[in-house]
C-alpha cells in the first residue's frame, strides 16, 4: 500500500491532467475540431415558385447538421464564423449548394428549392412532371433511330438524323404534364439487348428506385413508344407483360415476331408504316397486324404515304390516339405501391377503318369484315386516321412495293 502523501501527490496529478486536457479541448473548440467564435444560422427551406415550405429536408454546414422541420424551419448552433458552404437536400428538389458568410452572432437564410424533374441513372434517364402528387404511368420510349432516346426525354444531343427530335420532346413533356405521366428514356447498347423484357423489365426498376418519393411507380401501367429497332422491343414487351400495358406505339420496325400474341390483343396498339420503306419492313408490319387483329387485337394499321424509315410527321395524331387511350384504360384513382388493374376496352365500342378505302365508320355499321380493319378507340382518333393514310391515296398502299 502507497503512502498517504503519495496518494494525494498522484490524485493531484490527475486533477492536473485533466484540467489541462478540458482546455485543449476547449481551445480546439470541443469535439467537433473548432476554433475561433462561432455563430448561429436559420431560416426557412421551401419550393422556389410556390414558396411551399419543404419538411425534412437536410440542412448541412461544415460539420453541422440538421433537418427541417414542418414548417420548414431550421437551426444551426456553434457554426464557425466565415465563410462556408450550405447545402441543402430534399428527395424530389434539386441540390441546393451556396457559399454564405458567416458573422458572429445570429445569422438568417431562406433557402429556395428547384423541383427537380430530370433524372440521369445508369443508361436510363426520366422527366417527372412537377407538382405531380401522384404519377399514373409510365409513358417509356425505345429507341432505334440513332440508338436510344434518352436525349428525346432529356432534351438536348439529339441525333442528327432525327429532325422531329425536338418536337416530340416538347410533346411528350406537354403530355406528361397534361396527364401526369412520367417519360423513361434509355441508352442501352443494342447489343446488350436480345429482346423487349429484358430491355423494359430492369429500366421500370432503376425509375422506381431513383425516384423513391414516387412508390406509385413501383407497379404504375406503362405506354410504349417505340422507333424501328425499339418499336419491336416495344412489341415483344406488350406480349409478354399485357396486363400492365395502357397501350402501344411501334414505328416502322422489321423485327416484330408474326405469331399471334394474346396478351398483346386488349392492348390498343398503333402500328406506323412507310409508305416508301423497305419491303420487308412493310410485310413484317402487316403481317404482324393482321394475324392478331384478325384474332381480336384492339390495333390499328397506318401507312404514311410517301414517307420512308422516318418518324411519322403527325405527331398530334400519335398524341391524341394515346390520350384517348389512356382515358379508356386507366382507373379512377390508384393505391400507390399497389398493382393497377387496366380497365378492358369493349372492342364494339370502337371506330373501324378500312385499309383499301379509307373510310371509317363505328363497329355496328362498319360493313366489311372488322377482323382486317384498322380499330380505334373513338371517333376522333378514327377520323385523324382517315387523314394521315388517305394523304396521297393509291390504294392499299402495303401491297404497292415489289421489293428494294
Amino acid at each position: 500500500m502507497n503512502p498517504p502523501h503519495l496518494v494525494h501527490l498522484a490524485r493531484a496529478r490527475s486533477l492536473a491532467l485533466l484540467s489541462a486536457g478540458l482546455a485543449v479541448l476547449a481551445s480546439c473548440g470541443g469535439s467537433d475540431g473548432m476554433s475561433g467564435p462561432t455563430a448561429d444560422l436559420s431560416g426557412t427551406v421551401s419550393e422556389a415558385t410556390k414558396t411551399t415550405p419543404i419538411a425534412g429536408a437536410i440542412v448541412v454546414v461544415g460539420p453541422r447538421e440538421t433537418t427541417t422541420a414542418a414548417d420548414g424551419a431550421y437551426q444551426l448552433l456553434g457554426i464557425p464564423v466565415g465563410e462556408a458552404t450550405l447545402t441543402v437536400t430534399a428527395p424530389g428538389y434539386e441540390v441546393f449548394a451556396q457559399t454564405v458568410s458567416v458573422e458572429a452572432g445570429a445569422n438568417q437564410r431562406d433557402v429556395p428549392m428547384a423541383v427537380k424533374t430530370f433524372y440521369e441513372f445508369g443508361q436510363y434517364g426520366a422527366y417527372i412532371p412537377p407538382f405531380t402528387e401522384t404519377l399514373r404511368g409510365i409513358v417509356v420510349l425505345i429507341g432505334g433511330f440513332d440508338g436510344g432516346w434518352l436525349s428525346v426525354v432529356r432534351g438536348s444531343e439529339y441525333p442528327p438524323s432525327f429532325p422531329q427530335a425536338a418536337a416530340l420532346h416538347a410533346a411528350l413533356r406537354a403530355f406528361a404534364q397534361e396527364q401526369g405521366f412520367a417519360v423513361l428514356g434509355e441508352a442501352v447498347p443494342r447489343e446488350a439487348v436480345p429482346d423487349g423484357p429484358t430491355l423494359v423489365r430492369p429500366a421500370l426498376t432503376s425509375l422506381a428506385g431513383a425516384v423513391s418519393h414516387h412508390p406509385e411507380l413501383q407497379q404504375a401501367p406503362v405506354l410504349l413508344l417505340g422507333g424501328s429497332w425499339g418499336g419491336c422491343r416495344a412489341y415483344e414487351y406488350v406480349g409478354a407483360e399485357g396486363p400492365r400495358v395502357i397501350g402501344f406505339i411501334t414505328v416502322k420496325g422489321g423485327c416484330h415476331p408474326v405469331t399471334s400474341q394474346p396478351l398483346a390483343h386488349p392492348v390498343p396498339g398503333y402500328l406506323f408504316i412507310g409508305g416508301d420503306d423497305t419491303f420487308a419492313r412493310i410485310e413484317n408490319l402487316t403481317t404482324a397486324f393482321e394475324v392478331n387483329r384478325s384474332a381480336g387485337a384492339l390495333w390499328a394499321l397506318a401507312v404514311e404515304q410517301g414517307a420512308g424509315h422516318t418518324f411519322p410527321a403527325d405527331l398530334g395524331l400519335m398524341f391524341e390516339w394515346m390520350a384517348a387511350v389512356v382515358s379508356l384504360r386507366l382507373p379512377e384513382s390508384v393505391t400507390p405501391g399497389e398493382p393497377v388493374v387496366l380497365r378492358t376496352i369493349d372492342e364494339e365500342g370502337g371506330w373501324l377503318g378500312d385499309r383499301g378505302t379509307f373510310a371509317i365508320c363505328g363497329f355496328d355499321c362498319y360493313s366489311g369484315d372488322p377482323g382486317d380493319a384498322a380499330w380505334l378507340p373513338s371517333a376522333e382518333t378514327a377520323t385523324q386516321w382517315a387523314t394521315f393514310v388517305s394523304a396521297t391515296p393509291t390504294g392499299p398502299p402495303a401491297l404497292r412495293h415489289g421489293g428494294d
